[in-house]
């Protein structure tokens, strides 16, 4: 269902995306929560949809931003579902593989991810993955996950994007985005600026990683008492 005309700030309603979110971790969940405030029609896809929304609105950083979260929730212009059908028709994906102690790498979400998203991927579709480290290679296996399933390749069917936020950088830090190639780059970044995120372009996707961890280190010396 598309959200009313009227809750929709100007970018999103001329661009009238659908965002798919999966990995509902920390990082999936606060890239939900923009993206539902910034207008964006969102499906969250993993967990218990009580529990998600639940920790969304926990995840919540104003009285305004709760509201919106709940109005949207309410009129189904944001839904958390465990349903991998629910995530057909979307426009960007955002993958966002979390770690526990049984998967500490993430390989497993970011399979349960691929699988997921990978029937609904259509020419043109925009993948971002997004994290603190290791995108690129995250980005690999999803892409190889994909192409396996469906025989669309990264960078010639559709773009690969990726989203470096260092870990402890906080909501106002620097988000890195890069991607396979330049114009991957420039969509990662784009949508990003879109949610209220500062968002600066660094190809290819190593020299982004190594730009965030830089930022994370800089960051730990602010804050080092």
């Amino acid at each position: 269902m598309s959200a009313s005309p009227e809750h929709l700030p100007p970018a999103a309603e001329a661009l009238d995306l659908r965002l798919c979110v999966t990995g509902l971790g920390h990082v999936g969940l606060a890239f939900a929560r923009d993206a539902v405030a910034a207008g964006f029609r969102t499906i969250g896809f993993g967990g218990e949809p009580g529990n998600v929304v639940r920790l969304v609105s926990q995840l919540a950083d104003s009285d305004a931003t709760a509201a919106a979260l709940s109005t949207a929730l309410a009129r189904g212009h944001c839904r958390i579902t465990d349903d991998p059908g629910a995530c057909s028709g979307f426009d960007v994906a955002v993958v966002a593989p979390g770690t526990s102690p049984e998967d500490p790498t993430g390989a497993v979400a970011l399979e349960a991810a691929a699988v997921a998203i990978a029937p609904h991927v259509r020419p043109g579709t925009l993948v971002i993955v997004h994290g603190a480290a290791r995108v690129g290679e995250q980005g690999e296996l999803l892409a190889a996950t994909v192409e396996l399933l469906t025989g669309l390749r990264a960078g010639r069917d559709y773009d690969l994007g990726f989203a470096v936020a260092p870990s402890g950088a906080g909501p106002a830090g620097l988000t890195i985005a890069s991607g396979l190639d330049d114009v991957s780059a420039r969509r990662a970044a784009e949508l990003l600026r879109s949610l209220g995120r500062d968002a600066a372009v660094v190809v290819p996707v190593e020299a982004a990683e190594l730009v965030a961890l830089l930022q994370h280190a800089l960051h730990i010396g602010k804050v080092r008492p």
